[in-house]
């Protein structure tokens, strides 16, 4: 349900303060302590945002993830574990499938993380402390899960449909838009605001009241899913192809492929995680391009090289990076 399907109609106004009443409400216990958080004895490190769909999470946990262990810390990744079966504790391994731990849990630890799923955030924590898996937490999707205690808070926007101030101005709660909060009111908990965009367009240069990190989503690298043989975007151009995909925001990808002289046949949308089966992809007539996240759920379902390729997307830090690896630094230093 999003602010430009339903529109502002009175019912969704009305709707909206309701929902926002409640949502206020049960922060405010926790502000006053009637609500008590788990305080795990790792440092728990929370990034998430203030919207439904897509926000560059993604990219930017595999990021994270790598400056981390880069920096000779071992992260594991808390997930709720969205779309899949297992309610956890659960550790994922590479045997796992999809449908039972999620398609992000699966895809980042076939990236090489450490990650656990379970529904109960605060018995995953638990069930890693006891497991000695890691020496640090990243709460994935954690920013409004205020039952596990957290030494930092990321918050993620997504600057490409509206600026940082236009959001601040006149971002509707759900039903009638796409706020899980209010903007305002989350910053007031937050350590950072990680501003992402996916196109070439500048930031805003509005004020904050919170440090500001820019990320810009780019392409990376393409791979053949069968073959695994990777090359590099531009040595498409030219080439008819199509792209199917399961993520909430999948015009961008699109674009990417476009501005890359791809010459899409066509690009279809299949809405966020959807449990792909194979036939989604053709009849081989054309190669076919999904996201990393896609992959994971198609890679049995293709039989030969040239038939499906995975674009990967990279973070390109603009601004804010130093400032943010040496928070992140001191909070799991200290941790330990």
């Amino acid at each position: 349900m999003t602010e430009d399907l339903l529109g502002p109609t009175p019912i969704n106004r009305l709707l909206s303060v309701l929902y926002g009443s409640v949502i206020f409400f049960r922060n405010s216990l926790y502000d006053l302590g009637l609500l008590r958080s788990y305080t795990s004895s790792l440092p728990v490190l929370s990034f998430g945002n203030v919207t439904v769909g897509g926000s560059g999470k993604t990219p930017i946990t595999a990021y994270l993830c790598g400056k981390l262990r880069e920096r000779g810390f071992r992260p594991v990744i808390l997930s709720r574990g969205y779309g899949g079966r297992l309610q956890g504790p659960h550790r994922v391994q590479a045997s796992d499938l999809p449908v039972d731990v999620g398609d992000e849990p699966l895809l980042h630890h076939l990236l090489g993380a450490e990650v656990v799923v379970s529904r109960d955030r605060v018995s995953g924590a638990k069930f890693i402390e006891q497991e000695r898996l890691g020496d640090c937490i990243l709460l994935d999707d954690g920013f409004q899960h205020r039952a596990l205690s957290r030494q930092l808070n990321l918050l993620l926007v997504d600057e490409s449909e509206a600026g940082i101030q236009d959001q601040l101005q006149t971002g509707r709660l759900l039903p009638a838009g796409r706020f899980r909060e209010s903007l305002r009111r989350a910053l007031s908990r937050t350590d950072s605001v990680i501003l992402v965009r996916r196109d070439r367009q500048p930031f805003s240069d509005g004020e904050l009241p919170v440090p500001v990190v820019r990320v810009r989503l780019a392409p990376g690298s393409v791979t053949d899913l069968y073959s695994g043989e990777s090359r590099s975007l531009n040595s498409f151009s030219g080439i008819r192809a199509g792209a199917i995909t399961g993520i909430a925001k999948a015009e961008p990808f699109f674009q990417f492929l476009r501005d890359a002289g791809v010459l899409l046949e066509f690009a279809r949308s299949f809405g966020d995680h959807f449990s792909f089966q194979g036939g989604e992809l053709g009849n081989g007539a054309l190669p076919v391009f999904v996201t990393e996240k896609d992959a994971v759920k198609l890679s049995k379902s293709v039989g030969a090289a040239g038939r499906c390729y995975v674009l990967k997307l990279e973070c390109e830090v603009v601004s804010g990076e130093e400032m943010l690896l040496s928070r992140i630094n001191q909070v799991v230093s200290q941790g330990r």
